[in-house]
Formats: structure tokens, C-alpha cells, sequence
């Protein structure tokens, strides 16, 4: 087209429009020659401007900036406010690229004012494209000037505060990237200060952090870390606020506060420890030191790490933290750290270096190894003076203090032990049990030992014997063979045995009756069987003393259920002790344990096995033939003596008899009471031998052998009849044959024993008992049939003993005494009763059939006065006779008057009339006085249970009255049984 028509009008269009396709084809010579032709040819035309635009962007491209200033300059002389504000903004980055930062600020501003006016004057929003670029591109401008304020201010005022606040931002991270880490820290510090709660506000603490740590200002460093975590991790009052916020871009800005923190901190601290290891300098430790203990702090919590999915880094970081103190010296914070990673990670990739460390830590420390402080420059030497990490402190077997068994378990009183120690102690457990727990790893076999051992002296030295016997345990079970082994297992055993601990003991003690290897050895062999035994044995003791305390316990509270339970107690008790002698029937303990079973049986209530435990000692532990065995027992062996199976046979043989009592066996109880004062004799014999012969005579009265309780009778009193001091025995055996003569038909002889009773007797025995004598002869001669006048002889003798106590006497209350009493007083009222049972009312006479009637009357009531007096006694059978007579007397009365004839002369009328007047006065009244009587007699008997003749005719005469309330009188009949007690039971 420019061939063909040289004279077209638009021609220097067509040179734009085909330099502009030549550039954007890649031919950029060809294009700028053609840009060169239009602004020659055409300098005037309207898209010269462009052109020099164009060429200025090609020689700005192409770093020839002169040419571009030249071009962008030529483009200024157009009146198009685009190319002008365009140019401008180019020229301004000829300026920055030519270190003219002051001119290239001042062309930025104008093409910002210019962008302002130009969307003013209606070039619309798009004006104010190229005027953000320079508010962007000035900020690098601006970073040549080393100002901070300024920019912010200036950038407010021509765009707002939040355009301002992030082009400071960029400021900031161009100031470090530059390397004036100085401007960085005043940029950001400037922003924060202005806006604490900035979304980027922990990055650019961050960054403030890091400027610190490239100007090896290593203080500043650890100041700023701490500011950077105290014032952005998650529970900052920064994250508070943020939070607050509620906006999805809060909540990632919170999340990126954790990485900036944490992510910081880690980066950090990691970058010093490899620093410090390479410079080996104190002070490079030290803060690597700082910076981690800053970051576990705050990061190493579960609920903080396990939600940033960050907990397996802060036990990596735990673990360099715990070696950096290690490297400082710092034992103890060391140990600590080492401690709790393997706490934490026992499985971790550390935890066997971890738990290693530990040990050689807490050795330090208990040595008393001291912390040193070197100067920041002092380089760090590992390994000088110290053992090298692979080398644990061996513990020799002479420094286990061996067991004085002479001492008491006083002596062994648990100390306490040092603090320190245990975390020794604790450091060893955790490397072999919880780092080593499955090893088979031989060559560790030996170390894992020696270092279990370790832990199991540490207790040991102190007293802490079921620690330290824990310990020994497990290092027999895992390694059975080692050299440690029995000399482990033996102290173990005679530790606990003096501290007396008998559920460790016995625990052990079987644990290792289990091991093979151990058991070869016969020495071992026999005291591990010796302490088994005896531990068994003490722990079936304290099961007894608890059921002992509980009965106490129940006793003291009349508490019926803990009474039962005790009794349950006592027969699981029982059992034990059996079970005793079916585990070690050759123990020296079997004896006693035959011997506790007996008695705890007869506690529970099984007399029938508390007979078979006693039979079964006496039949196989007699104290003779078994001493003989065990005294081939080593001496310091031997809990037992002979005199002490003589006293268990002896104890067997004084319980078997009331054994034998208590399931009614009388005869058979009566042969072993006198077996016993036969065979055993002295007086440490375990039952007195006189109460054993009296025993005898007991209960062969009670089984009807009357010739065996004379034989014994007169046995008794010719051993012990000339002793003052068996007045009283001697008593009680006249009373025991007076019981026998009454139970075989013997009554006269009976009678005759109870007669001179108290007269042979009374002065020793209770005054109750010559009541109880005098009543007994008193019964023996009503069923003999003696006469009237013998009767009322023994009658009177009774009442009259009685009358002589004093008023304020107790026995006036004893039921013995009174029963007594009152029996014989009723009987003394027996005349009048039956004198007045002769009374009747027949004349028909007026006046002396009043005088029949009144006299009747007055008996009567003298008889119910004297019946009262009797009742007040308080013996419940006179009691019931009383009533019973009262009533059927009064019952008399109303009959007499009622079948009394009437008066002559009288008429029908008169006759009526005086027979309703007798019902009133006398018939009825008495009538219902008889039924209130008898239904008292009645009362009294169900109540008290009382059930005689008396009971019947009370009944039989109530039946009278109200025949529809009592049926046929059916009694069963009643036997009191005689008591009878063990002498000295």
C-alpha cells in the first residue's frame, strides 16, 4: 500500500499499524524502523505519541534507558492525558533504574495526582489503573530514601488507609530483601504498633525475627521470639481478638499465626543447634537452649499440637532440646526432657538414645555432679571429664546390703529415699520395660540387666524391699539364667521375710518355686519352700484377725448382720487353715493350723468339722512322734518347739470333749473329758484337770450313768476333797448327784441330796441355789405323796427363808427365788380355799340367809386380797394359778346366789322382783368379775408362756360364758429341760 500509493492521506496510520504487527511478530529491528519513519516523517500526526511510546518500551526492555528517557520524553509533547500520564509513569522507572530515586518518586506522585484528575474529567475508572501501578511501584522508590512514616502517610492521603497500611507491608519485606534489616524491623514495628490486631501481624513479627537473626543480633533474636509466641500463639490475647472478627479470613489468619509461630520458632532453633554444633560456643547453645524451651512451652501441649497435627515435631524438638542441655551440662534438665519423650514416644525414633541418656543423667546427678556456666565464647567438649553416651555405671552384687535376720523388722523400717535416686530408679525401668520391653537383642542382654539391677538396689538400699523385690522379679522371669538371678531371688525373699510383708513373700516366693533354674540349687530350694510356708501361713492368720475384729466390732454394736458375717468369715477362716495342712501336711506350721481350724470352726458354728480337724491332729500330729522330724530343721529354721506341739495336742484334746457336747454327744463328751484328766496332768495343761473331772461327772449324769457319776464323784473328792480351794467344786458335784438321783428314779435319794443341800453346802454357793434345793424337795415329795404336814413343813421353810431377806434384797427379783417363793405361799392359802369351797347359801330364812351371803362375800374377798399380795411376787405360773382361783371363787359366789332358795311369803311379783335384784347386785357383777379374772389368767399364760392346769381350768371355765369363742382344750405337753454348763466354759 506505501508503494502502491506514496500520497495516501492516512499513510502514517498504516506505519503504526504495520510496525505495531512487526513487533508483536517478533521482528522488533523491522518495527522499530517503521516506528523511526512515522515519527520523522509524521512528527505532527496523532499517533507520533505512540510511537515514541513504543520505541521508549522496546529501548526500556532492551536496558537502554537513555533512549528510552529521549523517546518517553518526545511522547510527552502530545496533548493525549493517557500517553502524558503514561510516559510519566515510564519515565519515573528510567529515573529508579538510574538511581535517581528522588525524581522517580516525585514522577510517580504526578502520575497519581494525574490518574485522580483524569477519572474526575470522565476517563472513568480505568484511569485509575496506571495510577495504582505507581501508588505499587513507588513503594520501591520510596525504599531507596530509607523512610517508612512518610510513605504510609503520603499513601493514606492520595489512596486510603488500607491501600497505605499493605504497601507499608511490602515496604517492609523490601527493606529485607535489600539487606537493611534495620528499616525491615522499623517498617514492620511501625505497622504493628499502628494496627495490633493485623491479620499479618504475626508474619511480619516473623519477619522482624528473622531480620534479627541475619544481623546476628542473637539477644534481640531471643527477645523478639518470645514477643513473636506470647503475642500470636493460639491462645493470645491477638488470637482472641482476631477471632472475634468471625470471618473466614480471621480463622486463616489465625491458622497462619500457628505456622508463623511454631513453623518460625522451629525453622529457627533448628538453624542454631546446627550452629552451635558446628561452632561448639556456649552462647550459640544457650540460646538454641532458650529457643526451644520457648517453643515447648507453648507448643508441645497435646491439645495444642493435636490440632496443628504438629505433636510428632514437638517430641522431635524435645528430644534436640534435652541433647542441647546434655551438651551444656544440664543434667537435670536434661534427665527431665529425656524423660518425658520417652514418657511421651516410648516407640519413637529416639526413645532408646532418650532413655539411655536418662540414666547417664540421673547418674550424674546422684554422683552430685554439678552445672557449669561457661562464657559465651567457650567452646563446648562433650565428652571431657564425663563418661562417653554407651557407658552406664556397672552396680557390683557386694553393694546390695545383705539381710541381718538377728534384727528386727523395725530395723528395716522403709527410709525415705532421695529424690533423685527414684528418678534413677524410674530412668532404669522406662529403658529396660518400656524402650526394651520386647528386645532379644543379645547383645543388649547384658546391659539390660545390669541396668534392671540398678533399679532394684536402688530400692533395696533404702528398706523398700516389695519395690525392689518387683524389680528382682522381673529380671529373673526375663533372664532366668543370668548371675544375678538366685542372689536376686534369695534377697528378695529374706527381705521381705523380715519386714514381715506376707503377701509379697508368699507372691514371690511361688513365682519362683516356678523357675527351673533357680530351683537346682537345694539351698534356694529349701528357703524358698521355708518362706512359703511361713508367709501361707501369716497370711491365713490375718484373714482369722480380720473375722476376729469384725465379731469385736458387731459385739460392741449389737449388730446381728456384722455377727453373721463374722461367722462366715471364721468358717472361710477354717477352710484356709485346712487347706493349710493339705498343701504342707509336713509343715511345722501344720499343727497350729489344725489347731486354729478346731477353734475357728467351733466360732463358725461347724462343730462337726472343727471334731474332724482336732481327731485329725491328735491322730497325726502327735507332739512326740512329729518333733522328731522337724527338729532335723536347721535351728534358725525352727518357729516351733517341742513344748509348743505338746500344747497344740493339748489344746486338741481339752476342745475335743466340748466338741463332742455341742452335737449332744453326752457319753462320748463325758469318756474324753475324763481321758483328759487322766492323761495330761500339771498345772500348764491346756484345761484345768479338776474342771475336766467335773465335766466328766456332768455329762455322765446327763447320759443316765448314774454308777459312772458316783465313781467319779468319789475320784473327784478324793483328789481334791482336803483342798479348801474345792469347797465349792465339791458343791457343785452334791448338786450334780442330786441331778442324777432325780433323772434315774432314785427320788427318795434325790430328795434326801436336795434336803441337806443347803444346810451341807449353803455357804458356798448362791443363795438362789438353796431356793432352787428346797423347791426341787418340795416337788419330789408331791410326786412321792408325802403327808400334808410334811408338806406344809417344806412349804413353810421356803416362805419363811424368803421373808427373812431384806426388802432392798436383789434376790427378791431372781426368778429362782421367786418361783420358789411363791409356791409355797400359794399352797399356804390352800385351806382357805378350800374352806371356803365348802360354803353355801340354804336357808331360806331372811336373816340368816344374809348372813350365809355376806359371810360367803367376805371370804371371798379376803381370798382375792390374798391372791393379789401372792400375784405381786412376779412368778408368771403362780401368777396364772392365782387368777385362775379368783376367778372360778367368783364364778362360786354368783352360782351360790344364784341356786339360793327364796325367802318365804314373798309373792309372784315380790319373788321377781327379788330375783332381778340379786342378778344386779350380786349374780351378774360377779359373774363378769370371774370372766375378767379367768380371761387375765389366760392373758398371762399365751404371754408368758405358761402352760399348766391352771391354763386348762381358766379355759375350761371361761367356756362357760363364751362357749362360741374356745373349742376343745388340746395341750401339748411341755418339758423344761434342766440346764447344764461346762466348768470353767
Amino acid at each position: 500500500m506505501l508503494k502502491k500509493y506514496p500520497q495516501y492521506r492516512r499513510r502514517d496510520q498504516v506505519l503504526y499499524v504495520m510496525a505495531y504487527n512487526l513487533y508483536l511478530a517478533g521482528k522488533k529491528n523491522g518495527a522499530v524502523r517503521k516506528y523511526g519513519e512515522l515519527v520523522k516523517k509524521f512528527p505532527k500526526s496523532e499517533f507520533a505519541a505512540d510511537a515514541y511510546l513504543a520505541l521508549g518500551e522496546h529501548f526500556f526492555n532492551s536496558n537502554n534507558v537513555v533512549k528510552a528517557r529521549t523517546a518517553f520524553e518526545r511522547a510527552l509533547r502530545t496533548k493525549k492525558e493517557k500517553v502524558i500520564n503514561f510516559a510519566t509513569y515510564k519515565l519515573a522507572w528510567c529515573d529508579y533504574n538510574q538511581g535517581e530515586y528522588a525524581d522517580a518518586v516525585e514522577k510517580y506522585q504526578t502520575v497519581i495526582r494525574r490518574s485522580h484528575a483524569m477519572r474526575k474529567n470522565g476517563f472513568g475508572e480505568d484511569a485509575m489503573e496506571l495510577g495504582d501501578e505507581a501508588a505499587t511501584d513507588i513503594v520501591l522508590a520510596f525504599s531507596h530514601l530509607d523512610v517508612v512514616e512518610e510513605v504510609y502517610d503520603y499513601l493514606r492521603e492520595v489512596r486510603d488507609e488500607e491501600w497505605a497500611k499493605r504497601m507499608v507491608g511490602k515496604l517492609g519485606a523490601i527493606y529485607d530483601s535489600q539487606g537493611k534489616h534495620d528499616l525491615s524491623v522499623r517498617t514492620y514495628r511501625f505497622v504493628l504498633k499502628k494496627y495490633p490486631t493485623h491479620l499479618d501481624a504475626p508474619m511480619y513479627q516473623s519477619k522482624i525475627v528473622t531480620a534479627f537473626t541475619r544481623m546476628n543480633d542473637r539477644a534481640r533474636v531471643r527477645t523478639e521470639m518470645e514477643r513473636l509466641v506470647d503475642m500470636y500463639k493460639p491462645s493470645s490475647l491477638w488470637a482472641k481478638k482476631v477471632k472475634k472478627q468471625g470471618t473466614e479470613q480471621a480463622t486463616d489468619a489465625i491458622e497462619r499465626a500457628f505456622e508463623y509461630t511454631e513453623g518460625t520458632m522451629r525453622q529457627l532453633v533448628t538453624d542454631y543447634h546446627a550452629e552451635a554444633q558446628k561452632s561448639k560456643k556456649a552462647g550459640t547453645y544457650r540460646l538454641a537452649r532458650d529457643i526451644y524451651k520457648k517453643y515447648l512451652d507453648n507448643f508441645a501441649q497435646t491439645d495444642v499440637c493435636s490440632v496443628y497435627e504438629t505433636c510428632e515435631q514437638a517430641r522431635r524438638l524435645r528430644f534436640y532440646y534435652a541433647e542441647i542441655l546434655y551438651s551444656l551440662k544440664e543434667f537435670r534438665q536434661a534427665a527431665e526432657q529425656y524423660d518425658v519423650y520417652v514418657e511421651e514416644d516410648p516407640g519413637g525414633n529416639f526413645a532408646k538414645n532418650a532413655a539411655f541418656a536418662a540414666i547417664l543423667c540421673w547418674e550424674f546427678i546422684v554422683k552430685g555432679e554439678k552445672p557449669i556456666t561457661l562464657p559465651d565464647n567457650a567452646r563446648i567438649n562433650e565428652s571431657k571429664g564425663k563418661r562417653k553416651k554407651g557407658q552406664i555405671k556397672r552396680t557390683a552384687k557386694t553393694t546390695v546390703k545383705q539381710i541381718d535376720k538377728t534384727r528386727g523388722k523395725e530395723f528395716y523400717t522403709p527410709k525415705k529415699i532421695p529424690a533423685d535416686e527414684i528418678s534413677l530408679a524410674n530412668a532404669c525401668d522406662r529403658y529396660v520395660d518400656r524402650v526394651h520391653g520386647k528386645s532379644v537383642d543379645p547383645k543388649l542382654k547384658d546391659q539390660l540387666i545390669e541396668v534392671k539391677f540398678k533399679a532394684a538396689t536402688i530400692y533395696h538400699k533404702y528398706f523398700h524391699f516389695e519395690d525392689s523385690a518387683k524389680r528382682f522379679d522381673e529380671l529373673i522371669a526375663r533372664w532366668p539364667q543370668n548371675k544375678f538371678a538366685s542372689f536376686g531371688a534369695l534377697n528378695v525373699l529374706d527381705s521381705l521375710a523380715v519386714r514381715e510383708v506376707w503377701s509379697a513373700l508368699n507372691k514371690y516366693g511361688r513365682s519362683f518355686q516356678k523357675n527351673k533354674y533357680l530351683m537346682r540349687e537345694s539351698k534356694f530350694k529349701t528357703s524358698a519352700a521355708k518362706y512359703v510356708e511361713g508367709s501361707q501361713f501369716q497370711l491365713y492368720m490375718g484373714e482369722h484377725m480380720k473375722a476376729v475384729e469384725t465379731e469385736k466390732r458387731a459385739t460392741a454394736k449389737k449388730n446381728t448382720t456384722g455377727l453373721e458375717k463374722s461367722k462366715q468369715m471364721y468358717a472361710a477362716s477354717a477352710k484356709n487353715f485346712l487347706n493349710f495342712y493339705k498343701e504342707f501336711p509336713d509343715s511345722q506350721f501344720t499343727p497350729i493350723s489344725l489347731v486354729n481350724a478346731m477353734n475357728v470352726f467351733q466360732a463358725a458354728d461347724e462343730i462337726d468339722r472343727g471334731i474332724d480337724a482336732a481327731e485329725l491332729l491328735l491322730k497325726s500330729y502327735a507332739a512326740g512322734d512329729f518333733w522328731t522330724k522337724i527338729e532335723k530343721l536347721p535351728s534358725v529354721d525352727r518357729k516351733q518347739k517341742q513344748v509348743d506341739y505338746e500344747k497344740y495336742e493339748e489344746m486338741a484334746a481339752c476342745a475335743l470333749p466340748g466338741f463332742y457336747v455341742g452335737i449332744a454327744k453326752f457319753e462320748k463328751a463325758a469318756q474324753l473329758f475324763e481321758h483328759f484328766a487322766e492323761t495330761y496332768s500339771g498345772e500348764h495343761a491346756a484345761c484345768k484337770l479338776d474342771e475336766m473331772l467335773q465335766n466328766a461327772l456332768i455329762f455322765q449324769r446327763v447320759a443316765g450313768n448314774t454308777k459312772k457319776v458316783l465313781e467319779l464323784r468319789d475320784e473327784f473328792a478324793k483328789k481334791y476333797g482336803k483342798k479348801k480351794k474345792y469347797k465349792k467344786d465339791l458343791a457343785n458335784l452334791a448338786w450334780q448327784l442330786a441331778l442324777t438321783y432325780k433323772a434315774s428314779g432314785q427320788l427318795e435319794k434325790a430328795a434326801k441330796a436336795y434336803n441337806d443341800f443347803p444346810n451341807r453346802y449353803g455357804s458356798l454357793v448362791d443363795e438362789q441355789q438353796n431356793f432352787e434345793s428346797l423347791y426341787r424337795v418340795a416337788m419330789i415329795w408331791e410326786e412321792l405323796g408325802k403327808s400334808a404336814g410334811d408338806m406344809k413343813k417344806i412349804r413353810r421353810k421356803i416362805s419363811d427363808r424368803y421373808d427373812k431377806l431384806k426388802a432392798k434384797d436383789p434376790l427378791r427379783q431372781n426368778r429362782q427365788v421367786v418361783r420358789a417363793a411363791a409356791y409355797a405361799k400359794f399352797h399356804q392359802i390352800d385351806s382357805a380355799y378350800e374352806k371356803y369351797g365348802k360354803l353355801k347359801i340354804a336357808s331360806k330364812k331372811g336373816e340368816k340367809m344374809k348372813k350365809e351371803l355376806m359371810t360367803m362375800k367376805d371370804q371371798l374377798t379376803a381370798l382375792q386380797q390374798a391372791y393379789e399380795k401372792l400375784m405381786k411376787l412376779g412368778d408368771p405360773a403362780t401368777i396364772v394359778r392365782s387368777l385362775t382361783r379368783m376367778g372360778l371363787a367368783a364364778d362360786k359366789f354368783a352360782t351360790a346366789v344364784d341356786q339360793s332358795p327364796t325367802p318365804k311369803g314373798l309373792t309372784m311379783d315380790q319373788e321377781i322382783f327379788y330375783r332381778k335384784g340379786l342378778e344386779e347386785q350380786f349374780i351378774f357383777p360377779y359373774q363378769q368379775g370371774a370372766i375378767d379374772s379367768l380371761e387375765r389368767a389366760r392373758g398371762v399364760s399365751f404371754k408368758e408362756g405358761v402352760y399348766n392346769q391352771a391354763t386348762l381350768d381358766a379355759q375350761a371355765a371361761l367356756k362357760k360364758f363364751k362357749s362360741n369363742e374356745f373349742g376343745e382344750i388340746v395341750i401339748m405337753p411341755f418339758h423344761a429341760s434342766e440346764s447344764f454348763a461346762i466348768v470353767g466354759d
